[in-house]
């Protein structure tokens, strides 16, 4: 099994589309633009435009979104219900539509049935651009309820993409061999778990930001537990594997709980972290290898 797509690649797909779907029911709305002064009847060029500028806009609020929530429902379906509100308010400020004109009067020259030139044409051309407006002022309605759906759908969507990769990922595209595994409980040797310690004090070495020392550290211990064989349970988040299999070898709570957070702290938070939290994280590490060590006493 080949590892999966990048998740920024996913993510900006997953965004996108909701994007165009929020643009699209948009500019569906659309029936004459402002600019200043001057007023521009939809036509389908526009409507197009519109489209794919809200189609941008929306996969960079999207991508935007997925960091700060980070990836969570809950904070998804809030950011989604926002943006599709505040999309339709956006068109609805910068449109005029028909029904926001006086209705025609509609009248004819002469007396009741009487024909002046054109007239009862011109009754029925008057009628029909009243019942356009309904229609368009229904429509408005409409799109509001189709944004909201829309958003809520492309949360939805987002969540479980997010959920399905973390069946196959550890961080960030690296493939974990051990979700093929059945959903049982097996012993968990302390060799194993002390060689998957060892690679990531080895990657805490290596050059580059301390967030990327401590992520790559995060990374090096997910795949040496899982190319160990340990077996990781379908849907399992990483941090909740890592910290079974610690507390498996009878790693205190403490020590495991502190290197998680700052596992967890490089690879979410936008923090800008140091070599004291380095510093922190090869001293939780030298301290569960040292318990292991002393377990496999």
């Amino acid at each position: 099994m080949s590892p999966p797509t990048s998740p920024w690649l996913r993510d900006a797909a997953v965004v996108g589309a909701l994007g165009f779907g929020l643009a699209a029911a948009a500019a569906a709305g659309v029936h004459r633009i402002e600019f200043g002064s001057d007023v521009i009847a939809a036509t389908p060029t526009t409507r197009i435009a519109a489209a794919v500028a809200g189609c941008v806009v929306g996969g960079l609020a999207g991508l935007v979104a997925l960091r700060v929530t980070r990836g969570r429902l809950p904070g998804l379906l809030v950011v989604a219900v926002c943006c599709s509100v505040g999309a339709l308010l956006a068109v609805d400020a910068t449109t005029e539509t028909a029904s926001d004109e006086p209705a025609p009067e509609i009248t004819v020259d002469g007396g009741p049935g009487t024909v002046v030139d054109g007239a009862p044409a011109r009754a029925a051309v008057e009628r029909s651009e009243l019942e356009e407006s309904s229609r368009f002022e229904v429509g408005l309605g409409g799109s509001a309820v189709l944004l909201v759906a829309l958003g809520l759908l492309g949360a939805a969507a987002v969540f479980f993409a997010r959920r399905t990769e973390a069946r196959a990922t550890g961080r960030d595209g690296v493939f974990i061999a051990s979700d093929l595994t059945a959903d049982t409980d097996e012993p968990v040797p302390e060799q194993h778990v002390a060689d998957a310690v060892d690679d990531a004090l080895r990657r805490l070495e290596l050059d580059g930001s301390s967030a990327a020392r401590i992520r790559a550290a995060y990374a090096a211990m997910l795949d040496g537990l899982a190319t160990a064989g340990l077996p990781r349970h379908r849907s399992e988040p990483p941090r909740r594997y890592v910290e079974r299999c610690l507390t498996a070898v009878s790693i205190p709570d403490r020590s495991t709980r502190e290197l998680l957070d700052l596992f967890e702290l490089a690879r979410f938070s936008t923090t800008e972290l140091g070599t004291d939290d380095v510093e922190r994280a090869r001293d939780s590490l030298a301290s569960i290898g040292a318990a292991l060590r002393t377990v496999s006493v």
